[in-house]
């Protein structure tokens, strides 16, 4: 086995121990898995998990938001601060809301 081939299996398992653990946290322990379920939106627009794990791209945003969303019941509290602008607010409820598809946008 390859040096490249050996470092990416290596970063894999990590990432997938890293992931096992955060899943079993979350389930496990109620309290820590309702601060984690807080949105906060700061005043520049961006969403925070747990006021503290910034979600900035779009695509990372969904997927947390909807996996969260699901764990804890289709609850999320969203705590918005006074400054943040009201798309970035209705973007996020989008996140916890739409299920994600991978249908090809329908061709002429």
């Amino acid at each position: 086995m390859s040096d490249k081939v050996r470092k990416r299996l290596e970063v894999t398992v990590v990432c997938t121990t890293f992931l096992a653990l955060t899943v079993l946290i979350l389930i496990t322990s109620a309290r820590f898995r309702q601060k984690l379920t807080t949105v906060r939106i700061d005043d520049k627009g961006t969403p925070r998990l747990g006021e503290v794990l910034p979600l900035r791209e779009k695509s990372i945003r969904d997927v947390t938001l909807k996996t969260l969303s699901g764990l804890n019941g289709g609850k999320l509290d969203l705590v918005v601060d006074k400054g943040a602008s009201f798309k970035r607010v209705v973007e996020v409820m989008d996140s916890i809301a739409s299920p994600k598809t991978n249908k090809p946008p329908a061709g002429p």
